[in-house]
Order: structure tokens, then sequence, then C-alpha cells
């Protein structure tokens, strides 16, 4: 009886684990779909003009908002992309003083039954010591809308702006 209880235990522990990654790796997937989005929006806007051409050269990843355990997809590794945290005193260093920077945040909210992820590239920059300045450029919201039936998450909206 106790090796009955104890075989329905472990399987249960592993259903467990194996739907919580499942998760985990849907959440992965709708970020990197949408990071890998907005920055082809940021390249559309340096070929048209709106943005430099060498604007994404100085364009940081703010890693401060990510899941936990957050690893970015291949086309995003393969990119040249640099990675930054406001929240490490050491990355906070790199900003040299109103020279600034290009960081992109994440932001990610879950509000009636939609799962709001939220990126906007911001200029970065310290005022005065230990004083970081942050100014609003772009932005992209991706809402998705968990479908039952197909059991994953459906993009329903995609909406780009700037300032």
């Amino acid at each position: 009886m106790k090796k009955l209880i104890l075989i329905f235990f472990i399987g249960t522990c592993c259903t467990c684990l194996n739907l919580k990654a499942q998760e985990v790796s849907q959440l992965d997937s709708l970020i990197n779909v949408s990071l890998l989005s907005y920055i082809d929006n940021l390249k559309g806007l340096c070929n048209k003009g709106a943005l430099s051409e060498d604007y994404l050269k100085k364009i940081y990843i703010s890693v401060d908002n990510y899941p936990r355990n957050f690893s970015f997809c291949k086309q995003l590794q393969d990119m040249d992309l640099k990675y930054i945290s406001l929240t490490n005193i050491s990355h906070q260093k790199k900003i040299k003083k109103k020279k600034g920077y290009n960081v992109i945040f994440l932001e990610i909210a879950l509000t009636d039954s939609c799962l709001k992820i939220i990126y906007s590239d911001r200029n970065v920059s310290t005022h005065q010591k230990n004083n970081i300045k942050i100014g609003l450029s772009n932005w992209g919201i991706f809402i998705y809308k968990y479908s039952c039936e197909k059991q994953k998450w459906l993009l329903i909206e995609a909406e780009y702006g700037g300032v």
C-alpha cells in the first residue's frame, strides 16, 4: 500500500512539474516573439529614416523584469545585442553622464484574461551622481488571449507607437 501511495505521489509531482515547464516555455516563447517583432519594428523605423541607422547598435536590453530562468531565443542571441541591468550597480557605471543609452524595458501584465507584453525603449543617462534619468521614446504593446481549444496563448493585437 505504501509503495502504491509513493508511486501515485511521484507520478502526480512529475505531472505538475511537466505542466509548469510547459507554462514557462509558453511565456518565454511569447516574450521572445514579442521582442523579435518589436526589434523588427525598430529596424523598419531605421529604414524609413525615423531613427538613425546606428540606433540599434547603441541599444541595450534591460534584463531586470524577465521571468526567472528566462533564456533569449537563438535568433535574439545571434543578434548583436547588449544587455544591462539597471538594478546592478556595476552596470550603472556603464551609463556615462549625460551621454545616454537606449534601453529596451519589458513589462508583463495579466488583465481581463489577457496577457500584455509591453516593450519600450527609453533613453537612460545619469544626470547627477547616482541619479538616473529616463526618457520614453518608442513602445510596442502585444496582447495575447488564452485559447482553451488550442491550449495556447494567441496574439490578438500588436500596437506600436512612439513619442
